[in-house]
């Protein structure tokens, strides 16, 4: 089975009410995280969403791919939304500085639509910016057209170092993960899988340095 399997029905004619005894044995699948990643997330369940943001160079976009990378080669079909960098000499340098392989089911496309959301697991939309995608309700009426995803986003950084965008956003990102300087970190940032940790932005993020 894959990884983003629909969690357990619930009994009843109401699928949004359940007992205490059912809400206590609900099952959810982890997406199998390890080394850094683990450190810096926790253990993620599907269906999650992840916002990586810093200022120009510091790193989002090499996370972004090395981390939806990582989930591809655990068999998870992905769709990466490289609005700004598609075709260009920078994207080719950083997928080789990257050093991502990526299988058949890892597409790289310029625009939102290009191609339906329904044929992936992983959408990852770098960035959120380029993309115009700057309405918070714009992502949760994503969100809830295409149910059941990993959603991966990247966003520019203010000057004081905080996100771009409206401060709703808070509710409904699951992790945030502030990028500087080749450096992720995790430590005071909402964080709903608990990690709290900074690792350096260099080899494979499944890995423990």
């Amino acid at each position: 089975d894959g990884i983003i399997d629909k969690k357990n029905n619930l009994s009843g004619t109401d699928p949004g009410v359940m007992t205490i005894d059912q809400a206590k044995n609900e099952h959810f699948k982890e997406i199998g995280l390890t080394g850094d990643l683990l450190k810096l997330i926790g253990r993620a369940c599907a269906p999650t969403s992840f916002m990586f943001f810093g200022l120009g160079g510091s790193g989002k976009s090499g996370l972004a791919l090395k981390f939806a990378d990582f989930l591809n080669k655990k068999g998870l079909p992905v769709l990466y939304v490289a609005r700004e960098q598609f075709g260009t000499p920078t994207f080719v340098r950083l997928l080789k500085q990257t050093n991502v392989t990526g299988s058949d089911s890892f597409k790289i496309v310029r625009d939102l639509t290009t191609l339906p959301f329904s044929e992936f697991e992983v959408i990852v939309i770098d960035s959120k910016d380029a993309a115009e995608l700057n309405n918070s309700a714009d992502f949760a009426n994503m969100q809830d057209s295409h149910p059941g995803k990993i959603w991966i986003l990247t966003s520019m950084a203010n000057k004081d170092g905080s996100y771009t965008g409206d401060g709703k956003w808070r509710n409904k990102i699951d992790t945030f993960i502030h990028c500087e300087r080749g450096v992720a970190s995790t430590i005071g940032q909402k964080n709903r899988w608990g990690g709290s940790a900074e690792v350096k932005l260099f080899g494979s993020p499944g890995e423990t340095k």
